[in-house]
């Protein structure tokens, strides 16, 4: 490994570290299917410590499911710098890399914004069709709240004033320099993608039937608040992934 891609591998590391780490995330698991009806809700603490020496970091998840059983999941240790995720700033992403044909494809994407995180993992079953979309939303040392409310797509996608400046990384660790990007572009999508919003702000934008060799996007967008919003993007280049971008608008007019 040369010495330039070990050290981008330890900042993805230290960011890793820096906004996720030594944390207590207490979060709401809902699960949807892919017409976005949900199908199950239960709670999760996900922990992530890190040792003295700042060399590996414990992952502990302690679930309580609706029918009062709980469950505890132990995961790693992580080992310094090895982790599963990019982790592009605040934001993070992992799962498949490559579109298999026989084979289940899932990833997960998520935020940090202050004492607030924010995941959705998709899975995709071994035929390539989508089969379910987790919402995470989680919080410092306490449950959120809860919100029924879902963003009407038409007005949301449709609004002016949005400015954005944005970045990717590849999945060497490698970062591009900061950019502007244009807020309009995840609209114009043809009918096989699916395009859902969900309760606290969230949408997610991907195909409805992954097939091998293929261009294709799956992005996640979370409005933090009315002038805030966090999107991050999987890329893939013939059904390989290319980089995840992290784009953050704000609304100016």
């Amino acid at each position: 490994m040369s010495q330039g891609v070990a050290e981008e591998q330890i900042k993805n590391w230290d960011n890793f570290c820096q906004y996720h780490v030594n944390c207590d995330w207490y979060g709401t698991w809902n699960t949807y299917a892919p017409d976005g009806q949900l199908i199950n809700s239960f709670k999760c603490i996900r922990s992530f410590h890190l040792n003295q020496e700042g060399s590996e970091i414990y992952h502990t998840n302690s679930y309580t499911y609706s029918d009062g059983k709980t469950e505890t999941k132990n995961f790693g240790p992580y080992k310094k710098p090895e982790t599963r995720s990019l982790f592009l700033d605040s934001c993070f992403s992992w799962g498949s890399e490559r579109v298999e044909i026989g084979a289940s494809f899932a990833f997960e994407t998520g935020f940090r914004y202050e004492e607030k995180r924010l995941s959705v993992p998709v899975v995709y079953d071994n035929e390539g069709f989508l089969q379910k979309i987790l919402v995470i939303s989680e919080k410092l040392g306490s449950y959120p709240e809860e919100s029924n409310e879902k963003l009407n797509l038409q007005a949301h996608y449709s609004s002016d004033g949005w400015q954005g400046l944005g970045k990717i990384m590849t999945p060497y660790w490698m970062v591009s320099s900061l950019q502007e990007t244009s807020w309009d572009k995840i609209k114009n999508f043809s009918e096989d993608y699916q395009q859902l919003s969900f309760p606290e702000g969230v949408v997610v934008t991907c195909p409805q039937k992954l097939e091998s060799e293929k261009d294709f996007i799956a992005a996640v967008d979370w409005l933090i608040n009315p002038h805030l919003l966090h999107r991050c993007t999987r890329v893939y280049d013939s059904s390989l992934l290319q980089g995840v971008s992290l784009e953050i608008f704000n609304k100016v007019a």
